[in-house]
């Protein structure tokens, strides 16, 4: 796996999204769904502090404390990126987070204006989103709390994942809402799922939905 040769320090948020983006291009890492550990990170008080009412105003969401980090770098605060571990890191025991739960608060981004281009806006919803087969996850398995809810599914798609899935997923989405109103739509479209999802991991190690996101459209 390829690895970063030096701290990388972000001095916008245009910034922070061009690099994230460019993980995702040159595959160093899979970053797409990971902006809610920003959180797991060491932050200089007096920088932040003028952006803590960012954090009550968007108190509803799953993931307000975010807004800290990218209001401060909107404002031209500066960040870094540092290659080496400056804190230790202490693995809780048993499910910490709930993906299912996170994408309903994840759907907010899309309240939040940000001084960005159309492109880099489109670019900053796709660090933010979760993979959409997490998603659909969390729609078909039967042990979780959002199994078989369609309003779940609904809104994740309908308030964040169609600004950013490509024309084929974005198919594939409205084909699962719909479908899945009868009971047979919903075990044959489960059975595929699991059934694709299964075949690909076992063909090249990916799961599907990995090259679910397209260009803006």
């Amino acid at each position: 796996e390829k690895q970063l040769s030096s701290d990388v320090v972000l001095n916008s948020l245009k910034d922070f999204v061009d690099f994230e983006n460019e993980l995702i291009k040159i595959g160093i890492q899979t970053v797409r769904g990971d902006a809610i550990y920003l959180s797991n990170k060491i932050f200089n008080y007096d920088l932040i502090k003028p952006y803590i009412p960012f954090a009550f105003e968007y108190a509803y969401s799953y993931v307000s404390y975010l807004l800290l980090i990218l209001k401060s770098l909107e404002n031209g605060e500066m960040g870094i990126i540092a290659l080496n571990n400056i804190i230790q890191y202490d693995a809780s025991s048993g499910v910490s987070w709930n993906a299912g739960k996170v994408a309903l608060g994840m759907r907010i981004v899309t309240d939040i204006h940000f001084n960005l281009s159309v492109v880099d806006y489109h670019n900053l919803l796709n660090i933010f989103v979760i993979p959409f087969y997490g998603i659909l996850n969390c729609f078909f398995d039967e042990n979780s709390v959002f199994y078989q809810d369609r309003g779940f599914l609904f809104k994740c798609y309908r308030e964040l994942y169609r600004y950013v899935l490509s024309k084929k997923w974005k198919i594939v989405a409205k084909i699962i809402i719909d479908f899945s109103r009868i009971k047979i739509g919903f075990c044959f479209l489960k059975n595929c799922f699991y059934l694709r999802e299964k075949i690909k991991t076992n063909k090249d190690g990916l799961k599907i939905g990995e090259n679910e996101y397209g260009k803006l459209e």
